[in-house]
């Protein structure tokens, strides 16, 4: 009686359980079959063959397709001293190429970090070495030394003198331009790594920046002014001291 209830119940369906359980044992089948399919065959071997650079003989990998009708034979072309020549030539050019990119940024920013226009084409070499010869030695081995993947290994660089005209301004933009020439590093997506201002223009940019009306928008602000500055690698100021501040939150 108790039978006949249980199936009256049920209504011929079958249990959750047992369906469940059919399932996976035909996913299992299915994951099963894929897995003992067997990649496309090929055989490899080291044999005798023939570098068409060359033509000498040397012993390079052979393969074989077997699943190709007819069969298909791929031989090594190419001798190992040609392959290192080849290779080499290869990654001297994609030097060269990256130089090339370099030269052209090193120009642009050497244009347009603020370096004064009239020092922007000087070198070293231009300059007399009796010209302020202790500072201008000075400067130029701490422009050799100046690391600009590590600059907080350089310690900072301040040329100081009672009065003006002394050529502090051009051994600021040689040691900008010589930092800027030695960068070789990648050209994709990099950015200026040198910012030369002065004191009274960066007092008068932040001056600037105070009281703006609503609607200049686009004008720079005063965050703007440091974030450009922290955003560097090198910061040159020029004539620091020349300008001073009347605003004590300049000062601050």
């Amino acid at each position: 009686m108790q039978i006949e209830e249980n199936q009256e119940t049920r209504g011929g369906l079958k249990p959750l359980s047992e369906i469940l359980s059919r399932r996976q044992e035909r996913e299992a089948g299915r994951s099963s079959e894929r897995t003992n399919q067997s990649p496309p065959r090929q055989e490899t071997r080291v044999d005798e063959c023939k570098c068409k650079t060359c033509n000498t003989k040397f012993q390079g990998e052979v393969t074989t397709y077997l699943f190709m009708r007819p069969p298909k034979e791929y031989r090594a072309s190419e001798c190992p001293a040609c392959r290192a020549i080849r290779e080499a030539e290869e990654k001297a050019e994609e030097e060269r190429e990256l130089e090339t990119l370099r030269a052209a940024l090193r120009k642009q920013w050497i244009r347009t970090c603020g370096i004064p226009v009239q020092f922007q084409n000087v070198t070293w070499g231009d300059l007399d070495p009796d010209y302020q010869a202790r500072p201008q030695k000075l400067c130029q081995q701490w422009a050799e030394k100046f690391d600009l993947d590590a600059p907080g290994n350089s310690p900072s660089l301040v040329l100081f003198s009672p009065g003006p005209g002394v050529g502090k301004t051009l051994l600021c933009s040689l040691v900008g331009t010589q930092v800027i020439n030695n960068w070789k590093g990648d050209p994709e997506g990099a950015r200026c790594p040198l910012k030369f201002e002065t004191g009274p223009r960066l007092v008068q940019r932040i001056r600037a920046t105070f009281n703006l009306p609503e609607e200049a928008r686009y004008h720079e602000r005063e965050e703007d002014v440091y974030r450009e500055l922290r955003g560097v690698k090198l910061l040159i100021l020029d004539d620091v001291g020349k300008e001073q501040p009347r605003s004590y939150r300049f000062t601050q």
